[in-house]
């Protein structure tokens, strides 16, 4: 991993207004499951548009945070904010260089396909990885999900996340919990985003 980033989680949410209390927010329940570390120091933000989606990404950046996790809905085409949709092409221009050297965790319903992975690597080709979920997970399966895959993350190495641990954390949670997730990363060798099994 690169010395350039810490390995703290970045939360980015966006949420449909019948959602928005804090009792139905999963990106906000897994950024209270992480202060309960004192050094995970995450961060948390939640947005309304497209606009502010822009500021986030520059904010991201400026953190030097490897991971950033989205929670909103989507689907097969694009992500959906409070007040606006945003196409794959949109988010990977937005995210444009921000997201090499990290990686990028999304919880938003069926956006777990080949076409959004490889429009974030065409913007950001040192990206480690694009994880998401290929079906519609619920609030309470989304928040128990991440805040296990984190924290067994963190537990085995608090300074990395190797590939294989990844997958190997994402087939065991998958044989306990609902959302299935999709693991892409890109391979410079063959050019093209991969699927990693």
């Amino acid at each position: 991993m690169s010395s350039r980033t810490i390995p703290k989680v970045f939360i980015i949410e966006s949420l449909h207004e019948n959602e928005e209390s804090s009792a139905s927010r999963d990106g906000q329940a897994l950024c209270h499951i992480l202060e309960l570390e004192a050094e995970r120091l995450p961060r948390y933000y939640y947005i309304r548009t497209k606009m502010e989606l822009v500021e986030m990404a520059r904010l991201f950046k400026l953190s030097n945070y490897r991971y950033l996790h989205l929670s909103c809905h989507g689907d097969r085409t694009g992500l959906q904010l409070r007040l606006e949709g945003v196409s794959f092409s949109e988010f990977a221009e937005i995210f444009r260089d921000s997201l090499n050297d990290c990686r990028l965790f999304v919880s938003a319903c069926k956006v777990g396909v080949e076409q959004f992975a490889t429009e974030v690597f065409s913007t950001n080709p040192e990206c480690y990885s694009v994880v998401a979920p290929r079906h519609k997970p619920g609030f309470t399966e989304s928040a128990v999900f991440w805040g296990s895959f984190y924290h067994l993350m963190f537990e085995e190495d608090k300074k990395a996340m190797k590939r294989s641990r990844i997958n190997k954390t994402l087939t065991s949670l998958g044989k306990i919990f609902p959302p299935r997730l999709e693991y892409f990363r890109w391979s410079k060798k063959k050019r093209r985003t991969m699927r990693v099994s």
